[in-house]
């Protein structure tokens, strides 16, 4: 639509503008999902492992923020805390990992939603097209 409301002269222009915008609002999205979902997964990981522990290192919180990112194995996480609670955070990290991606989606549900509400209701027609 946004191309063909446009000269023909300036459509390879337009559909050019358009594309790029297109991979600067999808690289944008993408940045802020991702940031959302550390967020949301070291909240719930520091509020379900501070019912184990009393507190934890930086060293720790580092290990948890590679197990999130997918940059650390579990295995090696678990090596830095007591074998006691092991299968307990094992289960807590895979839940903070789930309930991160679940919240994360339900966001970016939410936004395409509104964003496909906003072209419904205020994106106007394409204009007629009138020949010479």
């Amino acid at each position: 639509a946004a191309v063909s409301a446009v000269d023909d002269q300036k459509t390879s222009v337009a559909g050019g503008i358009l594309y790029m915008l297109q991979i600067a609002g999808g690289a944008l999205g993408l940045s802020i999902a991702t940031g959302l979902f550390l967020l949301l997964g070291k909240w719930f990981i520091k509020k379900k492992i501070s019912t184990v522990l009393e507190k934890f290192s930086m060293k720790q919180q580092g290990l948890f923020d590679n197990f999130l990112t997918n940059t650390g194995s579990i295995k090696s996480l678990l090596v830095h805390f007591p074998i006691g609670i092991h299968e307990k955070l094992e289960f807590f990290l895979h839940q903070a990992f789930a309930r991160a991606f679940f919240f994360n989606m339900l966001f970016t549900a939410v936004l395409a939603a509104i964003g496909a509400l906003i072209t419904l209701f205020f994106i106007k027609k394409r204009p007629e097209q009138v020949d010479y």
